[in-house]
């Protein structure tokens, strides 16, 4: 609900290590993608 308010601590806030490397290894493996392409993939 946090960020709906845009309170400042949901602005902040930012996925664990973890899953933003495999973010940027899918970003790495397919740099063609934009973030939303990035964010859908499964």
């Amino acid at each position: 609900m946090e960020s709906l308010f845009g309170s400042e601590h949901a602005r902040h806030k930012r996925p664990p290590p973890t899953m933003r490397r495999l973010v940027v290894d899918l970003k790495v493996e397919y740099p063609g993608f934009n973030p939303s392409e990035i964010a859908n993939a499964s």
